[in-house]
């Protein structure tokens, strides 16, 4: 199954991490100040290549590949069954999460665009008609089999967002420069927007979810490879989020990046007949559908795992079935929550903190303080029927031991874990007083 390349990796990485969290970047500058912002943006980049060390190598030295079986092994003493379900549940809520947020930028993004090309307001000006067509869409898509099956799409959806960057750039130079623009703090609320911008910045970063799938089909595996693949993604990634957050921020001020009519979503700013930033949503929504792939079958996998213990899924009907069901949980959220910044806040502070932060903190402290171990995980069947949660056939690689690292070592995985807990319940609490 190790059919992923640097290339296809890298790609499937950008497609699932870029995506409607870089229509909220200007909302979290606008919440803190342009250069603390600059500052907070390049510190959740490190801490995102840091986690994504920890969980590279926490598979590697125990050759497990999912989050179940990490799970297991930090906390051997808990009921594996239990674990298991909590960690698959939260992976599912991730990725559900991100959908909803491609379903309601999707339900913005179509109504003008058609009436931009067809010239008069109709039935397909409808929101509710672009969020049940998303919805047939996305169940049509949702059979994909493995993730290095979809490699063309993860480039063509890139490409896509490329070009909505740009065209956020080009606006800029048109913009009114006596729009009222942050700098640096200047009051207790950019104080305290410290917190769920970085949550934000952080979640902008978040495809940790999917790592251990990412790294299980990555050809010739190792963590120096996987390491790579993450650096290149997650620096282009920085270099567009500075650029979108900074210039769509600049072009419209606090007043309006803040205002419920943007809902968080940078593109609801612009004028809805400008046929440039309408190309643009065409665009996104072509990158949502091409993204779309890689964070359900991670979710239909989890969601296998919790109901039958396997993430094995040899016949058409389980996936279709499964990826409906991850589809219509997605819906049913983006239906539920009134705007992407609302839920971008909230996913962000909760999820993108416990999974991005605080468990690969957690797992470093358990399963890299101690030397490597050949056992296979407790859940592991003995006909080593399933790869993902078992030891390979192969012994497991000569690797050095990560507690002896000069990068990681015990400090950081509890400054990681206090960190990610405080700033969650900071960002939860000023986005729910916000909110209010």
């Amino acid at each position: 199954m190790q059919h992923g390349g640097i290339v296809s990796t890298t790609l499937n990485t950008l497609c699932t991490m870029i995506g409607a969290g870089i229509l909220s970047i200007p909302f979290a500058f606008a919440k803190c100040s342009v250069v603390v912002g600059c500052i907070v943006l390049p510190l959740s980049y490190f801490v995102s290549l840091a986690t994504v060390w920890i969980y590279t190598t926490c598979c590697e030295q125990n050759q497990v590949f999912s989050f179940r079986s990490l799970t297991v092994l930090a906390f051997p003493n808990f009921s594996a069954v239990k674990l298991a379900k909590l960690i698959e549940s939260l992976i599912v809520i991730t990725n559900c999460s991100a959908l909803a947020v491609y379903t309601k930028v999707i339900a913005d993004s179509g109504p003008p665009v058609m009436a931009s090309v067809v010239g008069t307001p109709g039935w397909y000006s409808e929101r509710y008609v672009w969020i049940f067509s998303t919805a047939l869409v996305f169940s049509a898509l949702s059979i994909v089999k493995e993730l290095h099956e979809i490699r063309l799409l993860s480039g063509l959806g890139f490409l896509c967002l490329l070009v909505v960057c740009v065209v956020i750039g080009v606006r800029y130079r048109s913009r009114d420069d006596s729009v009222d623009v942050s700098y640096l703090p200047d009051s207790a609320q950019h104080a305290l927007g410290v917190f769920p911008s970085f949550s934000i910045f952080c979640g902008a970063f978040l495809y940790h979810m999917n790592i251990p799938t990412l790294y299980f089909e990555l050809r010739d595996r190792t963590p120096a490879r996987m390491m790579l693949t993450a650096a290149l993604a997650l620096s282009l990634a920085l270099v567009l989020y500075v650029s979108v957050g900074l210039l769509g921020y600049l072009t419209f001020g606090t007043a309006e990046v803040l205002s419920g009519t943007a809902g968080g979503n940078i593109l609801n700013c612009y004028d809805k007949t400008d046929s440039l930033i309408n190309v643009s949503r065409a665009l996104l929504v072509m990158h949502f559908v091409c993204a779309f792939p890689i964070y359900v079958v991670v979710a239909r996998r989890s969601l296998s795992i919790i109901i039958t213990g396997s993430h094995e899924e040899v016949t058409v009907l389980p996936r279709a079935v499964r990826g409906v069901t991850v589809v219509a949980l997605a819906m049913a959220l983006a239906l539920t929550v009134p705007s992407i910044g609302i839920l971008t806040s909230y996913s962000s502070a909760l999820v993108a903190s416990i999974v991005g932060i605080t468990l690969p903190a957690v797992l470093g402290l358990h399963l890299l303080q101690r030397p490597p171990s050949s056992d296979a995980p407790p859940e592991a069947s003995p006909d080593g029927a399933n790869p993902l949660l078992k030891s390979t056939i192969n012994a497991p690689k000569d690797i050095a031991s990560p507690s002896s690292s000069i990068l990681f070592g015990r400090g950081l995985f509890w400054f990681l874990l206090v960190f990610g807990v405080l700033s969650s319940a900071v960002s939860v609490f000023v986005t729910t007083v916000d909110l209010l």
